[in-house]
């Protein structure tokens, strides 16, 4: 008989009850096909002028990606400045870009080739850097939907990028957590993750684990082995070796049900951090526990996650 457990987020006063009497394996997610360009597609090619160019990486006339302003902005620099700061009010000043993965309307991150996705994460830690240099911005967030589940409003492949005025509660958490353990906490996780159950893989350069408090069904961790503190601070075969990594279990979550969200850690200003990625397949939904507990319940347990990853039987 299995018994439920409540674990412990690594970083903060936050709970997940691992509910492995309800365990389950989502049904593989099949997706129609779509065989041709939407042409009212402001991410497909010959649409440029349907969106505000920020970067174009080569060129813009023979662009492969694109980061672009957001048309429908979380936070933008049209805000009214204000000259207050409280605890409980920021202006809403900030940036919020798209950045256009590929020209091919249909193909997902994960289908694309090795070099093509090196390319995605140069562009992304250049233009991370970029809105880093503004003085009004103290931490700049990049995520990507994946899906009808994960918040994606359109098709076309596509991740984000938010520049927040302030250090996000959650990076804060981790940030203070970390100074309550001597040297670096994500390198005490790393150390501990790799003899557990919930070790996947490892590379030269990265481990890859399911976190022990997961909050959604088979949540995945990529770290670097090395103290990393920016995307754009990784050299060459660090970087091609993240893109072997994404490629291959961003397909392994998207299998699930076609939904997932990645998202990238890493130094706010000023700060020392451990820089890391984390995917989130989103075959489950938050109810009432969650919302109103902020206790969460995942009903696939980090090891048999982990198991999944690993391409064994559960």
């Amino acid at each position: 008989m299995e018994f439920n457990e409540i674990r412990k987020d690594y970083f903060a006063e936050k709970f997940v009850v691992i509910s492995k009497a309800r365990k389950h394996r989502p049904q593989e997610y099949k997706e129609p096909q779509i065989n041709e360009t939407n042409k009212s597609c402001p991410f497909c090619p010959g649409n440029e002028h349907m969106t505000k160019d920020v970067f174009s990486y080569p060129s813009f006339e023979d662009w492969k990606i694109r980061v672009v302003e957001n048309k429908f902005p979380i936070l933008d620099k049209s805000t009214e400045k204000i000259d207050y700061i409280s605890d409980y009010f920021y202006p809403g000043i900030g940036e919020h870009y798209v950045v256009i993965e590929t020209r091919d309307h249909n193909k997902r991150l994960h289908e694309l080739s090795l070099d093509e996705i090196d390319d995605y994460l140069k562009v992304i830690g250049i233009t991370l850097d970029r809105m880093e240099q503004d003085k009004e911005i103290e931490y700049v967030h990049f995520f990507k939907n994946e899906g009808k589940d994960s918040g994606a409003s359109l098709r076309h492949s596509h991740s984000q990028i938010v520049a927040f005025p302030f250090v996000p509660p959650r990076i804060r958490e981790i940030i203070d957590s970390s100074l309550n353990h001597p040297g670096c906490y994500i390198e005490q996780i790393v150390k501990s993750e790799r003899q557990s159950e919930r070790f996947i893989m490892e590379t030269e350069n990265y481990i890859v684990f399911t976190p022990y408090a997961s909050i959604f069904p088979y949540e995945l961790w990529i770290v670097p082995k090395k103290h990393i503190p920016k995307l754009s601070h990784l050299v060459v075969e660090e970087r091609r070796n993240l893109s072997y990594l994404l490629k291959k279990f961003l397909a392994k979550a998207y299998s699930l049900n076609g939904s997932y969200n990645l998202i990238l850690y890493q130094a706010p200003k000023g700060h020392d951090f451990h820089m890391f990625l984390q995917i989130l397949p989103r075959v489950s939904i938050w109810g009432g526990v969650e919302l109103g507990t902020n206790i969460i319940v995942n009903v696939v347990s980090p090891e048999d996650a982990a198991l999944y990853y690993r391409d064994e039987e559960q």
